[in-house]
């Protein structure tokens, strides 16, 4: 069972690398964005995406965690109960 979970996972982050990919293809104009006043480099439309869509996977995970970690220690707290 571990090992079809491992492929499924190295076959998803293909799929996503693969999305990515196109969409840097598919998106290559030059965008110059301003965050907050201080001007970002100039890249292309599709890394902007990638890297906005990157950081917003990462911000979820970051905001799940205090829930995750509490679940967590509640699971340990009721095996040890048993």
């Amino acid at each position: 069972m571990g090992r079809i979970k491992n492929l499924l996972l190295y076959a998803l982050v293909l799929l996503f690398l693969f999305v990515g990919w196109w969409t840097a293809q598919d998106n290559s104009q030059e965008v110059a964005v301003q965050l907050l006043g201080f001007r970002l480099p100039v890249w292309s439309l599709g890394v902007w995406l990638i890297l906005v869509f990157a950081s917003g996977v990462v911000l979820g995970i970051l905001a799940s965690m205090p829930m995750i970690m509490r679940f967590r220690a509640e699971n340990r707290r009721l095996k040890r109960n048993q």
